[in-house]
């Protein structure tokens, strides 16, 4: 049971969990990575919102390829 638990990363859970902090162990975060997001309607301008907000950098373009800043 300690081997699968090793391998696992319990050690490293059990350790943010006791210094509360909840650093990312299983992915890269997101903030600096870029996203497209095509069509700037409603939709999506509150997900370009919501990445803006991750830190994350932001290309929209419409449906005729114009970019929005």
């Amino acid at each position: 049971m300690s081997i699968l638990m090793l391998h696992n990363r319990m050690p490293a859970i059990f350790n943010n969990q006791i210094s509360a902090t909840y650093d990312s162990i299983y992915s890269t975060p997101i903030a600096g990575k870029t996203v497209i997001v095509i069509g700037v309607g409603s939709i999506g301008k509150s997900v370009a919102s919501h990445c803006q907000k991750l830190g994350m950098n932001v290309i929209g373009v419409t449906r005729h390829g114009k970019n929005i800043s």
